[in-house]
């Protein structure tokens, strides 16, 4: 199969080529300069979501490690798990067949929504009142402000 790579990876990498080096980034990707310069990919799980698509349809996840993709629906409790490369179309659904490899890949889903969590709260800050002294208020209004 082709190497993997995620939108996650766009700011890193964009980052590492602009030569910006900011340790208090945080990121869920990583950059892909190393693969775009030849080295191997290291095999890692891809995660997507869908909130809703339709009226009708509950928020779905995904992982995709290697061979296999499992969506989960949480709000159903239903879950589908594909070979990628015996049935690329996803149409025969081997959970039941594959439970250890389905629990696997669930436990990567729920370690990703906890990474996602903590994310979300350190992202999540409100805004804080700063005091400006004089000189900084006369620059800002003579931009225009």
């Amino acid at each position: 199969m082709p190497d993997l790579v995620q939108t996650v990876d766009l700011a890193p990498t964009v980052l590492e080529l602009l030569g910006i080096r900011d340790r208090a980034a945080v990121f869920q990707g990583r950059s892909l300069v190393p693969l775009l310069r030849g080295a191997p990919s290291a095999a890692r799980p891809s995660f997507s979501h869908a909130r809703r698509t339709g009226p009708d349809q509950n928020p779905q996840f995904s992982v995709r490690q290697g061979r296999w993709r499992l969506i989960h629906e949480p709000a159903t409790h239903q879950r589908w798990l594909y070979d990628l490369e015996a049935d690329p179309d996803e149409s025969i659904d081997i959970a039941a067949k594959l439970p250890d490899v389905t629990r696997d890949l669930e436990a990567l889903l729920t370690q990703q929504a906890a990474r996602d969590e903590r994310l979300r709260t350190l992202i999540s800050t409100s805004p804080t009142l700063i005091d400006l002294d004089d000189e900084t208020r006369r620059e800002i209004s003579g931009l225009g402000y």
